[in-house]
């Protein structure tokens, strides 16, 4: 059965939406039929990372890389560098203030994704913001 014209046009405005992330022109997929030619779209952010099932099947170790911190949503983490015996001495290193979502009506909020040093988090007002784990900067 072949693909319908709703689901192709629903493929392709999908991979527009990707390639906003990303350097690279949109490309219509190989079985896919349209009847314009997608416009390239760039922007100077890096391509997105390619994380293998195995990536993000595994326990957390060097990152956060889903909510849940794997695909099995399990919220743990293995490293043990922080346990009961000096969780007294662990103190923040900066504080962040969005200053976006604060209404009642934005309480809820995305869990945050880490990778690579820097923290992707949406809040209650579908605001994305990127901010660096070292210093707590506004990235984007």
């Amino acid at each position: 059965m072949g693909i319908t014209t709703t689901k192709a046009t629903l493929i392709l405005l999908a991979s527009l939406v990707l390639v906003a992330c990303s350097e690279q022109p949109v490309q219509p997929a190989a079985d896919v039929t349209a009847s314009a030619t997608p416009t390239a779209v760039t922007n100077t952010s890096a391509l997105a990372p390619a994380f293998t099932a195995e990536q993000l099947l595994a326990q957390p170790t060097t990152g956060w890389l889903t909510s849940g911190g794997s695909l099995y949503n399990q919220r743990y983490s293995p490293l043990a560098s922080i346990n009961k015996s000096n969780i007294t001495q662990v103190k923040a290193e900066w504080q962040l203030h969005l200053d976006s979502g604060l209404g009642p009506q934005h309480s809820g909020q995305g869990e945050p994704v880490v990778h690579d040093g820097v923290i992707y988090h949406v809040n209650g007002q579908n605001d994305v913001f990127a901010i660096s784990v070292d210093s707590g900067e506004i990235l984007w």
